[in-house]
């Protein structure tokens, strides 16, 4: 049995701790990590979905393209997002996902 768990952070300090909670509490039911994917920054997008629902999506930063340009490009291919827009009241925010494996 195993299991894999990411989780959202502001910060990579924050990631790190709860990196090193999870691989304590996982030996505690004899799982050990195999593997970690360190602190990932993403950009945490607003939008609204069609029926007018306040969501966000989250993207890598890539920093070949802008992230204006990974926002559109991102809504204008994603058939499970048709009709989603970028809510431009809400501020993007900067962030890191930490992604562990146990096994």
């Amino acid at each position: 049995m195993g299991a894999t768990m990411s989780e959202l952070f502001t910060s990579p300090e924050e990631g790190d701790r709860w990196a090193d909670q999870q691989t304590k509490l996982a030996t505690r039911w004899n799982l050990a990590k195999t593997a970690d994917l360190g602190n990932r920054p993403i950009v945490r997008v607003p939008v609204i979905s069609p029926s007018g629902r306040a969501e966000e999506i989250t993207l890598p930063i890539n920093s070949a393209k802008s992230i204006d340009q990974r926002v559109r490009e991102f809504l204008a291919r994603s058939s499970a997002l048709a009709g989603y827009r970028e809510d431009r009241t809400r501020q993007r925010q900067a962030a890191f996902v930490r992604s562990l494996r146990f096994d």
